[in-house]
């Protein structure tokens, strides 16, 4: 991707990712005689108390959950994928949807996984550009006061974003292994910066335990 594309890119993610995003919609009904349970749309906070209202409203016992999903807040992914797991439920992504980036470790929390020809997963690398806390950081040590030199500020944001990076790929690591995801995965999310995705191919997905059925 040349810097020309990627800079537009950019701009136009920023400007997009400012309006308000809805909330991720759960929609229960039957597929061929058995429960399911559609989650559509970003993962944003406040999904995991609102999957857990979903899974109180109906007899959603057993269900599969059907995932179509950009993917979202890293964090929420991680409480929606512990909450499938500890209601023993199976995931899948249905023919025609997406699960991608932070869905990805919503599909990990199936005890059952499964892709279905024409559902695609994509992955890439977690962001945190907006992290207020962390650009909030980066703006003290750029427009502090004191006489900290250009090349000390330098440093002192690389080792913010080596300690950010540090706990993020630490959290993964422990998700994946907790969910039973093998951890090749990460090879392909993190040589995909965020602007763009790596779509995992059948092969891969079982490769990596991401599905686990035949």
């Amino acid at each position: 991707m040349s810097a020309r594309v990627a800079g537009g890119l950019a701009l136009l993610w920023l400007s997009s990712s400012a309006a308000p995003v809805p909330a991720m919609e759960f929609t229960a009904g039957t597929e061929r005689g058995a429960s399911v349970l559609l989650a559509h749309g970003e993962i944003v906070a406040g999904d995991a108390a609102r999957l857990k209202a979903a899974l109180r409203s109906g007899p959603l016992s057993g269900a599969t959950l059907y995932l179509d999903s950009p993917g979202g807040s890293l964090a929420e992914s991680f409480r929606l994928g512990a909450i499938i797991r500890e209601r023993r439920l199976a995931a899948m992504v249905p023919r025609g949807a997406e699960c991608a980036s932070a869905c990805v470790f919503v599909l990990a929390g199936g005890v059952v996984r499964e892709v279905e020809a024409g559902g695609k997963v994509g992955v890439h690398m977690a962001t945190i550009i907006y992290d207020d806390e962390y650009v909030g950081a980066l703006e003290r040590i750029l427009l502090s006061e004191s006489r900290i030199s250009v090349d000390d500020r330098v440093r002192l944001i690389i080792l913010l974003n080596e300690r950010q990076t540090g706990t993020a790929m630490a959290e993964i690591a422990n998700y994946l292994a907790r969910m039973g995801v093998s951890m090749r995965i990460l090879f392909p999310t993190t040589e995909t910066v965020s602007l763009d995705m790596y779509w995992l191919t059948p092969r891969e997905l079982r490769d990596y335990n991401l599905v686990n059925t035949d």
